[in-house]
């Protein structure tokens, strides 16, 4: 893996990620998901397990095709 596809540690990549702008993904020692973009690091978003729960769910229905 180049260091441009490397992820600091922690943060989790899909194996499907074929460059450098990634999305990003790690569950914080309080159990909150963060997500945050490889392209803009420092910009991170926060959800509760709860939250994550309705999004993926939402996913699975196909909410967002």
């Amino acid at each position: 893996m180049s260091d441009a596809c490397r992820s600091e540690p922690g943060w989790r990549r899909s194996g499907q990620c074929a460059d450098a702008a990634c999305v990003e993904a790690m569950q914080d020692d309080a159990g909150r998901i963060l997500l945050r973009s490889s392209v803009q690091p420092e910009t991170v978003l926060r959800f509760t397990t709860d939250e994550w729960s309705v999004f993926l769910d939402a996913v699975t229905r196909g909410d967002f095709d």
